[in-house]
């Protein structure tokens, strides 16, 4: 990603120059040539192109989030890291959005509690 970036800036330094005052300095990272903030429309557009392209079912842009709240938590991560992660305030948010997804293994909690209630302890 830093590779990623360094290009980018370098390309828009070169766009700066090649524009003079017409580049607009907006600040952001994905722009067009000139400078100006691309549409909002622009990376939804093009992920439907990409995935078409790709022989992949349509899916919103916006959905890749749930997967990839789906990811982190089956992978272990707890929702406060996903929360932060996801930029969401407070973990409330986080639940009544993708509660759904981070929900605990209730099989393993139960496993849990019945270990503690009911496995002998071996006297030492």
């Amino acid at each position: 990603m830093r590779e990623y970036l360094l290009e980018v800036k370098k390309r828009q330094a070169e766009d700066k120059a090649l524009f003079g005052g017409g580049y607009v300095d907006s600040g952001y990272v994905c722009v067009a040539r000139d400078g100006t903030p691309i549409s909002p429309n622009t990376v939804p557009h093009h992920f439907q192109r990409v995935l078409k392209a790709n022989g992949l079912p349509c899916i919103r842009f916006h959905d890749l989030r749930h997967s990839v709240v789906h990811t982190l938590r089956q992978g272990g991560c707890d929702a406060k890291d996903i929360q932060s992660w996801l930029g969401h305030s407070d973990v409330s948010t986080t639940f009544n959005i993708y509660g759904h997804l981070l929900e605990g293994d209730m099989g393993k909690l139960g496993n849990v509690i019945d270990k503690a209630l009911f496995s002998k302890r071996l006297a030492g």
